[in-house]
């Protein structure tokens, strides 16, 4: 099917309003004559949001971004949706991409978009991911690094396609343009993101292009220099380090030789006191008096992740062209004291973007940011075994349940108020459905889920045989309901609604 199969173009993701920035533009902005103030307007704005602590209130920010999510009076019969949907098994076909692995890097936001578009454009075409022989199977394997890379590199401005706007798009939070390429990799690649941008990339006929274009791996690492991590440690009286007192001053930084010296030398220079790996045992152990109420630093070194910079010939190559992407309304609201308000509204409106095989990004906060982070005790997730019973065997439970709860609300206590929680960390690709899954799997301690009811979603964490894709790669995540949790879905079971509001869209035309 080759290049024939860029004339159909399914809508790259379903994305949750929650994963988008609501700009919040002051009175003066909305009567700005000339670009500078609107610019300057837009700029003051992007500052608001990243900066929680100049807000005149992060909840009042909060409160003013719910109230502004797509139109909630416009209404879709949600009557005849089924209770459980899963797009790994349509009538034996599988629309479902095999899961894949974000490491090194904290692209959890473009794997959860690519997953979108790629299940979205699998259902228009009607391929069958269970075929691993498919002639065209490479055309529904996409490519997240290429995404990842352009999401943070904004159009050069010796660009000879569109000189009027260079520099236009989105840029890292440091400068590159004088960094190598492996420190230009970890910049980009490590600064994070957000799904909806998504839709501004390949409506601008950025990608999305195949994994054999730009495939997630990096290369020569050997040739660059090393990652550097810097850690201080406080030293008690007697000499003996606080171990509970460590911290990361710099962690997995690229740095030459000469970098870190420099490094070194400032921090000494703030009253830090360089230890090597040899001294530091002495100080864990047995202790060393001269080291006694100083802070001490102890680095670490590993090979570097490479280069995993996209040429830039690749910019405005793509498999497909977007059509459509519809910006969902979140089911997790906030009243007018912080408390979780679930709108099944909104739920209603991601699963009829399930049943009619589109992905679904959402974001949420979870024990882990990327995979292998250490789960705390009072963790989000529940591990079920094969039997349906509660597992501590996480690498080998058939479910990861996933709540978010409001881990500081107490229900015995009448003046507490249930929040909904806002720091998202991680972004994960729904795919299904289950109206009847029990809410006994969840962790809920504070008893806060009403009913059954879960989101199948698609992690980017990898799994031991992604042949056969079921669970670990996948997470359960509870579904509706009155947890303040949950920064998109989320809660317990999706109460019956005979109307929703449908979703914005963006259309464009197909070339």
């Amino acid at each position: 099917m080759a290049k024939q199969i860029k004339r159909i173009v399914s809508a790259a993701a379903a994305i949750s309003l929650a994963a988008t920035a609501s700009l919040t533009v002051s009175a003066k902005a909305q009567s700005a004559s000339n670009v500078d103030e609107i610019v300057s307007a837009l700029h003051n704005s992007d500052l608001q949001y990243f900066n929680q602590e100049t807000m005149t209130s992060y909840l009042d920010y909060n409160r003013t971004k719910d109230a502004v999510s797509p139109d909630k009076d416009h209404t879709v019969d949600s009557s005849s949706l089924p209770s459980m949907v899963d797009l790994r098994d349509v009538d034996g076909k599988c629309y479902v991409s095999p899961v894949k692995l974000q490491d090194p890097w904290p692209t959890c936001w473009s794997f959860a978009a690519i997953a979108a578009a790629e299940t979205s454009i699998a259902y228009a075409l009607n391929h069958d991911y269970n075929d691993k022989n498919a002639e065209d199977a490479d055309m529904f394997d996409l490519s997240e690094r290429h995404l990842a890379w352009f999401m943070y590199n904004a159009l050069p401005e010796n660009n000879k396609l569109f000189p009027s706007q260079a520099g236009e798009g989105l840029y890292s939070m440091n400068d590159i343009s004088s960094l190598d390429n492996q420190q230009k990799s970890a910049e980009v690649f490590g600064t994070g993101g957000f799904m909806a941008p998504t839709t501004t990339l390949f409506s601008s006929r950025i990608g999305p292009v195949l994994e054999t274009e730009a495939p997630y791996e990096g290369k020569d690492a050997e040739l660059y220099g090393k990652m550097i991590s810097i850690y201080s440690l406080n030293v008690k009286s007697d000499g003996i380090t606080d171990n509970l007192s460590m911290r990361g001053l710099v962690v997995n930084a690229p740095m030459t030789d000469e970098q870190f010296n420099e490094k070194i030398a400032l921090l000494e220079g703030e009253g830090y006191v360089y230890v090597t790996m040899e001294q530091l045992q002495v100080l864990m152990t047995t202790g060393d008096p001269a080291y006694a109420d100083k802070t001490i630093i102890i680095s670490m070194s590993q090979l570097g992740n490479g280069d995993w910079t996209v040429d830039e010939s690749l910019r405005f190559s793509k498999a497909y062209d977007l059509v459509e992407s519809n910006i969902l309304a979140n089911p997790a609201q906030t009243g007018e004291n912080g408390e979780y308000l679930y709108d099944a509204n909104a739920t209603a409106m991601i699963k009829n973007e399930i049943v009619n095989g589109k992905g679904v990004t959402i974001g949420l906060k979870a024990d882990q940011a990327n995979p292998g982070d250490v789960l705390t005790g009072d963790s989000f997730i529940n591990f079920i075994d094969e039997n349906g019973q509660r597992t501590t065997d996480m690498e080998n439970a058939k479910i990861w349940a996933q709540y978010t709860y409001d881990k500081s609300y107490d229900p015995e206590n009448p003046e507490a108020v249930n929040r909904k929680v806002y720091d998202m960390n991680h972004a994960v690709c729904i795919v299904g459905y289950d109206d009847n899954f029990s809410k006994e799997y969840f962790n809920d301690p504070n008893g806060t889920l009403k009913g059954n009811g879960a989101w199948l979603a698609k992690n980017s964490w990898g799994s031991a045989d992604n042949d056969n894709p079921s669970f670990r790669k996948y997470w359960a995540t509870a579904a509706t309901a009155t947890s303040g949790s949950l920064t998109t879905t989320r809660a317990s079971a999706f109460p019956k609604a005979s109307a929703l509001p449908s979703t914005p869209k963006n259309r464009l035309r197909p070339t």
